[in-house]
Formats: structure tokens, sequence, C-alpha cells
């Protein structure tokens, strides 16, 4: 029971935005289909375009204000910048020359429709991919993604196949491939950040879900001819765009991008031949870090870095992980937080009183939602409930 309880709060924000997306997808598919066909294709489709386009630059504009030096923010502005060309090419395409990709109450979607939804589709999965493969993603390799979707598109009219399931989960395989890799990405933010909270690990597992929610949707779009079959798909761009647009402005640098990390990577590079192999490791340096940690407690600074051990313990970064891992059988992110929770308890033994909003702030917790689910996951009952424990446990 508690490893589903530990599981559940490890997942929690995923477990509720995809149960949001299962829910209001099909509603609308559902709703969509009382907009009378007329009224979609006039006013109701060309809306959403012209909202698509201008949410897409607005969010590009205010991307370039936040840049600062990062090229993950740098190449989101670009898939913006693209994605609104595009929806403004097709939106002249069908509005000025009457040139329709889909024909309405004819057909199913076409495998030059599904290209076009491809090219979408990888343009949303051009940022997560420079996350977590910094500097990999360059304009042959964006190129090269494509060719596999025309390479179906081609095969399917002129050897008259039906490859339209595959052109829609192609997108849906090489998310699927990424939501693995954020697994990667978790690990090394782990090993050196105190809180994940800022590293963006939980909402890009949720942005990864969205784009494959939205290559099922796709699936059922190849079944429908329905004329309003497009409205969930273009809400469901918008929020994402506007969604991650938002994420990406307010979350801090990721471990990537930060210039201290970059200069830890080349010491690592340029001292792994020279320091000392991690094990064993040398006796005095538990107590010396232990004494550090009890004196100091860097801890309750919620920015708490691996980084700041080399404070008290002058070797590399990486040398510094492997220590944690060896001598405390965890992580960094795991070993700061037990101090933090022992911290917490003994507040709370003290002050059964104190607010936990108040809590969080003095153990380093980024907000009282963090301390509660951090807290649940880690002792198994949430703050409230081991107070209750405790006082049981004293009468």
């Amino acid at each position: 029971m508690r490893s589903i309880r530990r599981l559940y709060y490890d997942y929690f924000d995923e477990f509720w935005f995809t149960l949001f997306l299962f829910v209001s997808v099909p509603l609308s598919y559902y709703l969509s289909r009382f907009i009378p066909a007329e009224l979609f294709e006039t006013t109701v489709s060309p809306m959403m375009h012209f909202c698509l386009i201008f949410v897409a630059i607005l969010s590009a504009i205010q991307v370039h204000w936040h840049i600062d030096g990062i090229e993950a923010r740098r190449v989101w502005q670009r898939v913006l910048i693209a994605w609104a060309g595009l929806e403004l090419l097709l939106f002249g395409l069908r509005y000025l020359f009457d040139l329709h990709i889909i024909i309405f109450d004819t057909e199913t979607l076409t495998s030059e429709d599904l290209l076009v939804r491809d090219a979408f589709a990888l343009l949303l999965l051009a940022y997560p991919t420079e996350v977590l493969y910094p500097k990999w993603l360059t304009a042959l390799r964006s190129t090269l993604f494509m060719l596999p979707a025309i390479a179906m598109h081609l095969i399917g009219h002129y050897m008259e196949i039906d490859l339209r399931i595959a052109q829609i989960l192609y997108p849906a395989v090489i998310a699927g491939m990424l939501i693995v890799q954020v697994h990667r990405y978790q690990k090394r933010c782990e090993e050196n950040y105190s809180s994940l909270e800022n590293t963006g690990v939980r909402w890009m597992r949720n942005y990864l879900i969205c784009l494959l929610i939205l290559g099922l949707s796709y699936l059922y779009l190849c079944f429908t001819n329905h004329p309003t079959r497009l409205f969930t798909q273009q809400w469901l761009v918008l929020f994402l765009i506007a969604y991650n647009t938002t994420q990406i402005i307010s979350r801090k640098r990721p471990w990537q991008d930060t210039p201290q990390d970059d200069a830890a990577d080349e010491q690592d590079d340029a001292s792994a031949q020279s320091e000392p192999n991690a094990s064993p490791f040398p006796p005095e340096y538990r107590e010396t870090l232990e004494s550090w940690m009890a004196d100091k407690k860097p801890y309750l600074d919620k920015d708490f870095r691996l980084l700041d051990l080399m404070q008290v313990l002058p070797v590399n970064r990486s040398y510094l992980s492997k220590y944690i891992n060896t001598t405390y059988g965890c992580n960094f992110c795991q070993f700061v937080t037990n101090y933090r929770i022992e911290e917490a308890q003994k507040i709370l033994r003290e002050r059964p009183d104190t607010k936990l909003l108040e809590v969080a702030e003095r153990t380093g917790f980024a907000s009282a939602a963090v301390f509660t689910r951090t807290f649940a996951r880690e002792t198994g009952y949430t703050p409230t409930e081991w107070l209750k424990l405790q006082n049981l446990d004293n009468s």
C-alpha cells in the first residue's frame, strides 16, 4: 500500500494531467459534433486558425524577452515562428485560394493532410529533444526526422497502400522514445539538484504525454469524416503552446544550459584520469560532510546543489556524485530530502501549530504542496496524519 502511495505522489502531476486529457479530449470530440458544419467551416475553424497564429506569434515574442542565453528557449522560439508560418500558409491556401487539404463530409484524413500534421508534430518534438540532447538537434537532423513521413506518403501514393495509421503513429513513437529518455534526464537532475521542481522533469513528462494523446486522437480522425473533427485538435494544440510557453518562461535553467555546470563538465573531463577511484573513499570525507550539513544546514536553501558540496569536499562533480551514491546509497536529491524531512519533523514536533507553508519555507521546499507531497512520499503519511500518529504515541 505504501509503495502504491509513493508511486502516486511521484507521478501526482502526471496522473491528474493525463486524466484531464483523457476526459476532456473524448468529451470535446462528442460535443463538437453538435456544432453546425457550416458554422464550423465558415466561422469556428477560421477563428481557431487565427487564434493559433496569434498565440504562436505572441508566445514567440514572450520567449524572446526571456531567452537569457538559453539555447532550449531559442529552439522553442523557432518552433513557434515556424508553427505560425505553417498555420498562416494553410490558412491562406484554404480561405484565400480555396485549396483544401481536407474536403469536409466526403473523406477522412488524407495522406497529404497527415504529412502536414507530421510536420507540425515533429516541430513540437524539437524542444524536448534539445533539452534531453543539448546541441544535438541541427538543421540537417531536423530534416532527416521528416524523411520517414515523406517516404510513407510517397509509398502510399504511388503503390496505393494505406499507410495513414503509420503516418499518425510515427510522431507518437518518437514522443514515446523521448519519454523513456526523460528518465535519464531525471536521473541526471537528481544527481545535481536538491529539488526537481525547477528542472522541468514533471512538466516535460506532461508535455510528451500531451503529444502522445495528440497522436492517438489523430488515429481517431482516420476513421471519421465529421466536418467538426478538427476542433479538438485545434484547441488541444492551442493549449499545448500556451502551457509549454508558460512553463519554459517560468522555470529556471536546465542543468545543460547552466554555465556553472558547463564549467563543471569541463573540470570532470580534465580530472577524470587524476581523480581517485570511486572506492575506497577517504573516511574523513563523511565526517567532514556530515559536520558541515549539521552546522551550516545548507539544505535549508531550496536552490542547494551538488556543486555547493565543493565548499567542503574539493573534488569534481562526478566524484561527488559517486561518493554520495556509494556512501549513502542514494542520489544527491534523496540525500538532501532526508535532511529536509528530518528538519520538518523536528519543527512539527516542537511547534505542531506551525503552518505547512512556514514549515516548507524553513526546510528548503519550493511550496507547501511540494512539501506535503514529498513528506507523504517519504514517510507514508501527510504532515497532518504524521502529527496525529505522534500525538497518539505520546499519549
